[in-house]
């Protein structure tokens, strides 16, 4: 599972990579290496938001008066809220197994990054939104695209 999210990753790498690296100005290498440094406490920030919002999802109440049933939910929130859902989940996992290689500057990490945005534009997508979620992924990619040199 693992080489098929990173041979999806370097397929969308390759296709965007001249676009971010020839097209447009790039940041000031101190920028960059400040966003390096602190970018992991970024995303653990980040994860913690994003299991907040999954408890949020879930219906856990305080002392757990509400169990989760993602059935009642759906047929209630409607199918959106059940691709949210499943997509967050995901965009966490793949976060924390990111959040270490972060820290040691692995390109592995990078790439998991780079999946965590791809899965963040589908999730936008099924809300029906056209313009913010691309204007979103153009953002973050031309970022991850500025730190990549970075990682090895």
């Amino acid at each position: 599972m693992s080489n098929q999210i990173f041979n999806l990753v370097d397929k969308v790498d390759s296709s965007l990579a001249p676009f971010y690296h020839k097209k447009i100005p790039s940041l000031p290498k101190n920028i960059s290496e400040l966003i390096v440094k602190y970018g992991p406490y970024l995303i653990l920030f980040g994860i913690a938001s994003y299991l907040l919002s999954l408890l949020n999802l879930m219906e856990i109440r305080s002392f757990g008066y509400r169990v989760f049933s993602p059935f009642i939910s759906t047929a209630r929130l409607g199918f959106p809220f059940f691709v949210t859902f499943v997509i967050s989940a995901l965009n966490t996992i793949v976060l924390i197994f990111a959040l270490p290689g972060l820290f040691s500057r692995k390109l592995k990490s990078w790439k998991l990054l780079y999946f965590s945005v791809l899965l963040s534009l589908l999730q936008v997508i099924t809300f029906r939104n056209i313009l913010a979620p691309f204007i979103s992924a153009f953002i973050s990619f031309y970022f991850l695209y500025q730190i990549k040199p970075f990682y090895r």
